[in-house]
């Protein structure tokens, strides 16, 4: 699945939801809202750590997904169902790579597709580069090297 109808209803609902709660769309969700032809499982939402009471506030129906993925330090996970698509927002998305913490920032890009801002690209290539190379280099193109080198410095702090 792309960007298509189930992704953007999903957006759509899930900008309602969520209305003031300061968050941004990553992920291949992210990367489909930029046309690159992608499957998109589930749409994630990066937030502040300090949000997990809003978010609850705003949809008590999600629940805190279990996680045996040691590669992940994030301060908390949420999931919940918006229109077809599974959704996770996670407070502080944080990973481990080569033993230094880095976290994703939840920075938006400017760009807004259904009522959702788009994440910074660039803090993604550098998550990818480690967890999915070809996700990496398909994003690429939409960054440069010195913002990629920027976020790789500010994410490991």
């Amino acid at each position: 699945m792309t960007a298509g109808q189930p992704v953007l209803e999903a957006l759509e609902e899930v900008a309602q939801l969520i209305a003031g709660v300061p968050f941004v769309l990553g992920g291949s969700a992210m990367m489909a809202c930029r046309g690159i032809p992608i499957e998109v499982g589930d749409l994630d939402l990066l937030v502040d750590a300090d949000a997990r009471h809003s978010v609850l506030e705003r949809v008590p129906e999600a629940t805190a997904p279990p996680s045996d993925d040691l590669n992940y330090c994030s301060a908390w996970r949420l999931a919940f169902r918006a229109g077809e698509m599974d959704v996770e927002v996670i407070g502080d998305f944080c990973f481990i790579d080569g033993g230094r913490r880095l976290t994703v920032p939840t920075r938006g890009s400017g760009d807004v597709v259904a009522g959702v801002e788009l994440a910074a690209v660039a803090p993604w290539v550098v998550f990818y580069r480690t967890h999915d190379p070809v996700k990496a280099s398909l994003l690429k193109p939409f960054t440069s090297a010195r913002e990629i080198d920027e976020a790789a410095a500010s994410m490991a702090r």
